[in-house]
C-alpha cells in the first residue's frame, strides 16, 4: 500500500474500527486494493480466487497455486494426497495442502488453500478448483487423506471415481497415540514392527495372516495382553 492507504488504516485502527471494515473503507476510498496475502500472490506468479460469506463480504477461503506447480499437476495428475496444517497463521485458519506425485516418487506442492472452517462445503469448493487446474485432463486415481470425515466427502463428490485410501502416517500415528504408556520401550519397538509387516501385505488373505501372527506375539507379554486392541478397530 502506499502512503496515504497506510495512513488511513492507521488511523481507522486508532479509532477502534475492525479490520473488517477498515478493509471494507480501503476498497471504497482506494478502487483495486488488495489485501496484503492477495497482493503478494498477484506479485509472485501465483494465481488464487477466494470465497465470500453468503451473509457477508466475509472471506472464507483463499485457494491458490503457482504456474510451475500447474504444469506438474497436468503432467502427473495420477495421485493426489491432502493434509491439512493447523497453527500456521493469526487467524487460526486451517491450512490445506494438496500434494502431487511425479513418475520417479518425488512430491511437489500442486495447490493450498485456507479455510475458515472444515466443512465439506469448505472442502469442496477448494476440490473443484482444485479439478479445474487439470482442464480436461486426466482426474486422479488415488487420493490420500486423513481421517477427516468432511474432506472424505468432498473428495468422494468431487472425484467420485478415484480410489480413497488413508495416510499409513496419519494411521500409525493414531495407533501411536492410543497405546502411548502401555507398553515398555521394547513392546513399543516390537508393536512398530509388526505393525510395517502388517500394512505391507500385498493381498487381503497375507494380512489376516499377518495380523494373526502380530496378536500371537504381542498376547506372548501378560501385561501387554490385556490392553492389546486390534489393529482392524483402526
Amino acid at each position: 500500500m502506499n502512503t496515504d492507504q497506510l495512513d488511513m488504516v492507521e488511523c481507522l485502527h486508532r479509532a477502534g474500527v475492525k479490520p473488517q471494515e477498515i478493509e471494507a473503507a480501503l476498497r471504497e476510498k482506494f478502487p483495486g486494493v488488495q489485501p496484503a496475502l492477495e497482493n503478494f500472490l498477484a506479485g509472485n506468479g501465483f494465481t488464487f480466487y477466494t470465497r465470500e460469506s453468503d451473509t457477508d463480504d466475509r472471506t472464507e477461503e483463499i485457494f491458490f497455486w503457482h504456474s510451475k506447480s500447474h504444469k506438474m499437476w497436468r503432467a502427473f495428475p495420477e495421485v493426489l494426497m491432502i493434509d491439512t496444517k493447523y497453527n500456521t497463521n493469526m487467524y487460526d485458519w486451517p491450512l490445506v495442502q494438496f500434494i502431487g506425485v511425479t513418475s520417479t516418487s518425488q512430491s511437489f506442492c500442486i495447490a493450498a488453500v485456507f479455510v475458515i472452517r472444515e466443512q465439506q462445503m469448505n472442502f469442496s469448493w477448494a476440490l473443484e478448483k482444485l479439478k479445474q487446474m487439470l482442464d480436461d485432463c486426466m482426474e486422479p486415481r488415488v487420493i490420500l487423506t486423513d481421517a477427516n470425515q468432511a474432506l472424505m466427502n468432498a473428495c468422494d463428490a468431487v472425484f467420485p471415481n478415484a480410489t480413497k485410501n488413508l495416510c499409513r502416517w496419519h494411521i500409525f500415528e493414531n495407533i501411536r497415540r492410543k497405546f502411548k504408556g502401555l507398553y515398555s520401550t521394547e513392546m513399543g519397538t516390537d508393536f512398530a514392527y509388526w505393525w510395517k509387516v502388517l500394512y505391507q501385505s500385498p493381498t487381503v488373505q497375507e494380512y489376516d495372516h499377518r495380523r494373526l501372527n502380530m496378536e500371537r506375539h504381542l498376547i506372548r507379554d501378560d501385561r501387554a495382553s490385556e490392553s492389546f486392541v486390534s489393529p482392524d478397530s483402526f
